[in-house]
């Protein structure tokens, strides 16, 4: 009797079965019920002894809504975009929410809020006033003065984006040395 199934592979790490051929169906079951239930067992055995080949053969289950180009794709368009969401990725690859949400889980994406990032760090601040007692003794020794203007003419804050978009990454780090 050939001993070759997926079961048995797993069995025969646990123990050494030499004596596999010569011993009855229930001894031999009595010996490997360990972590596998009775039938399971008997079933191999039925099926090494028919001849069927231990090959783990493709399951005919659902097929998977993203082929792995298309998955490749989308993990690459939500990585490090702001602004894009799962609902906007769905309808631009014509599926659900959730599908696209577990896609991105699986791929190790999370969303993520955005935040404000500082506007000077602290070299920044501490060469600012150097910096401008500079400027003022080299441009405006002779008299000139400066008229400053307090209106805001622009946003730093990019106007056009709404303040709550977020985006999906794998490495946050990365995204805030950006």
């Amino acid at each position: 009797m050939v001993w070759e199934s997926k079961y048995c592979r797993k069995i025969n790490k646990k123990k050494n079965f030499s004596s596999v051929g010569k011993s009855s169906e229930r001894n031999l079951v009595q010996e490997i019920n360990e972590d596998h239930p009775d039938r399971t067992i008997y079933r191999t055995i039925a099926e090494c002894e028919q001849g069927i080949p231990c090959l783990n053969l493709p399951k005919s289950g659902r097929p998977r809504v993203f082929t792995a180009q298309r998955e490749e794709r989308l993990v690459g368009r939500a990585r490090n975009q702001v602004g894009m969401s799962s609902r906007r990725l769905a309808r631009r690859y014509d599926t659900t929410k959730s599908t696209v949400s577990l896609t991105l889980k699986r791929n190790g994406l999370k969303y993520r809020k955005r935040r404000k990032c500082p506007k000077y760090t602290q070299g920044q601040l501490l060469r600012i006033p150097r910096c401008c007692r500079q400027l003022r003794r080299v441009y405006f020794a002779d008299g000139k003065s400066i008229i400053l203007d307090d209106e805001k003419y622009f946003t730093l804050a990019n106007s056009e984006m709404k303040g709550n978009y977020g985006f999906y990454t794998n490495n946050l780090e990365e995204c805030l040395t950006i």
